[in-house]
């Protein structure tokens, strides 16, 4: 973990923490029309990421204020 200057906290998410973070990537679904009309947007999403934690093909970083995930960032 590394605490940023704002008293928030970036980390490493565990494939067992992905629903925590699947509202930002809705959000970001929804501001960016990406998907549009796709209803099993969020199951697939969360089990693309679950897959991509647990075959260390890449990972999730969280960004976290007062312990709640306002931001993620999906690399591979």
């Amino acid at each position: 973990m590394i605490k940023t200057l704002d008293s928030g906290a970036i980390r490493m998410l565990t494939a067992d923490e992905v629903d925590k973070a699947l509202p930002r990537a809705l959000e970001f679904q929804a501001a960016s029309g990406f998907l549009t009309g796709d209803d099993t947007a969020k199951e697939r999403w969360g089990e693309v990421w679950r897959i991509t934690i647990e075959s260390m093909t890449g990972g999730i970083i969280a960004y976290e204020v007062d312990e709640k995930i306002v931001g993620v960032l999906c690399f591979l």
